[in-house]
């Protein structure tokens, strides 16, 4: 059994939701994601990353705020590798997503 570890960050980035919630689907294809999962009604992204030595999972809330869109990122992380002691998953799975963004 994995031994995994929870990690979250919030953005606000400009534009309305709908056009982020593509963004994000796009930025996780781009970044070699797998399973990725859309909820419209909840506005919701989930996918796996599942790449040698880090694995782990991604779910992005996107809500309305004002004139600009909250992102909400959670990754839950195996760190049970002797390479998760030189890098932490979490984070890298985060700066995977961010690095794939447009203009953040």
């Amino acid at each position: 059994m994995a031994i995994r570890k929870g990690y979250a960050e919030s953005l606000v980035v400009g534009g309305i939701r709908d056009d982020w919630m593509k963004k994000c689907v796009t930025a996780l294809e781009a970044g070699k994601f797998n399973n990725i999962n859309v909820s419209e009604a909840f506005f919701q992204i989930s996918a796996d990353y599942k790449k040698f030595p880090t694995y782990g999972d991604i779910q992005i809330t996107l809500h309305q705020d004002g004139t600009d869109t909250g992102l909400n990122i959670a990754v839950t992380a195996a760190v049970d590798n002797i390479y998760a002691l030189f890098r932490s998953p979490g984070k890298y799975i985060i700066r995977i997503f961010k690095d794939n963004l447009p203009n953040v």
